[in-house]
């Protein structure tokens, strides 16, 4: 089944979208990646020069800017994993050569660009969002193990999926991930050209 068939989310494309003060969004890891960190400039140029502007746009007419300090688990995750390929491509080793554990242990200037950079990125992120409390608890593995079934996002974003539908704002995400778009009963803001237009042949594309 193609990736169109999967589609059930309503969806705004935000390239020709203007923010308004009542919109609340929660913003997905993959997005404050490119907004925050340095090195998301090796991400393809759409990525690094949309969803910035889009989020600039959003504090400028003071929408609600949403994070989980989950974010931060899987943005480190993310820059650790970048910085280790960064390392590789530039010493020409492969990763046989200088594992990811001894990347994080045996070179101590590389680990401390690391720290600098996901703090850095961290402290920008808390500038411009409100956080969402999270809490992991058994009901959430139990809502996981459910969506799982249904869905096809992976254990990150079915956390996300889960502290959405436990608020009382509106089910909206800001993502580049179109595994979102899977799910029936959320609005996708993307700048995703497949997410837009599978949408768009599913009459599930929203004009604002």
């Amino acid at each position: 089944m193609a990736f169109e068939d999967h589609v059930l989310s309503s969806v705004v494309d935000i390239r020709k979208d203007n923010p308004k003060s009542s919109d609340s969004l929660f913003v997905d890891t993959n997005v404050w990646y490119f907004y925050a960190s340095s090195h998301s400039s090796l991400s393809p140029p759409y990525q690094k020069r949309i969803y910035p502007s889009y989020i600039n746009k959003m504090s400028n007419v003071k929408s609600n800017i949403l994070r989980c300090e989950l974010n931060l688990v899987e943005l480190s995750h993310v820059l650790e994993k970048e910085l280790y390929n960064i390392f590789l491509a530039e010493n020409t080793l492969t990763p046989d050569e200088v594992p990811l554990k001894d990347f994080r242990h045996n070179y101590p200037d590389e680990r401390d660009n690391f720290v600098d950079e996901l703090c850095m990125s961290w402290d920008s992120i808390k500038d411009i969002s409100k956080s969402c409390d999270v809490l992991i608890d058994e009901s959430v593995s139990k809502a996981i193990i459910k969506e799982t079934l249904n869905s096809y996002l992976d254990g990150y974003d079915l956390i996300y999926l889960d502290l959405l539908r436990k608020t009382d704002r509106t089910l909206s995400i800001l993502t580049d991930d179109r595994d979102f778009a899977t799910v029936p009963d959320i609005t996708v803001f993307t700048a995703n050209n497949k997410v837009i237009d599978a949408a768009k042949k599913k009459n599930l594309l929203i004009t604002r």
